[in-house]
């Protein structure tokens, strides 16, 4: 996991006159929340906030123009409804010694024993509830799916990751192959993933 770098300018300024004016200017406004002390506003550069958006990144170390380092987790991101561009973001500041509670995207690699063989796979969770130390957070949590065959089901009290605690309960089904025309007994499944490697959307919180 990568810790992204972003300049932010402290917001002296408030309003939604101001915030309009800002994002002329090419600024975003944001929100540091903390569980310690008040939240705290400033503006960042839309340019950069993109660049950053664009690479994979899951933690943003803000260095303010007062001179501080304030490390965060991307909380929310609110879009303009016209042109999906973010104008607001909020930010929640993390300490590096506090695990923190967060989901993340599980995804899976390689093709199946059990589609080699004429079955379906399906991948009805795409994210995992866990809790680690901020800079264990994963971009997304990765599952091989390869050793499976025709009549496994992967729950997720069987998957394990280095440094992570699974929150999600261990009852629910991750993973599972069956036959081509078995039938459906899960009707929040999704549809059957096809015989390729597959790479799944990430979903930010």
């Amino acid at each position: 996991m990568s810790e992204a770098l972003l300049k932010a300018d402290v917001k002296n300024v408030v309003g939604k006159g101001a915030a309009r004016q800002a994002r002329r200017e090419g600024k975003i406004p944001v929100v540091c929340y903390s569980n310690h002390t008040e939240p705290e506003s400033f503006y960042v550069n839309a340019r950069e906030f993109d660049a950053l958006m664009n690479r994979s990144h899951t933690m943003v170390k803000l260095e303010t123009n007062d001179g501080r380092e304030i490390h965060t987790i991307i909380r929310h991101i609110q879009y303009d409804g016209v042109k999906d561009l973010p104008i607001h973001i909020d930010f929640q500041v993390v300490k590096l010694d506090k695990e923190v509670t967060i989901k993340v995207p599980l995804h899976i690699s390689g093709v199946s024993a059990g589609q080699k063989m004429g079955g379906n796979l399906y991948h009805p969770l795409r994210d995992l509830k866990v809790s680690c130390l901020p800079q264990n957070i994963p971009d997304m949590l990765n599952f091989d799916v390869t050793e499976l065959i025709i009549g496994d089901t992967i729950h997720v009290s069987d998957l394990n990751f280095e440094n992570i605690n699974i929150l999600t309960p261990g009852s629910i089904t991750a993973i599972r192959v069956e036959g081509k025309n078995a039938e459906e007994v899960d009707e929040t499944s999704d549809e059957p993933v096809a015989a390729v490697a597959v790479e799944e959307e990430e979903v930010t919180e």
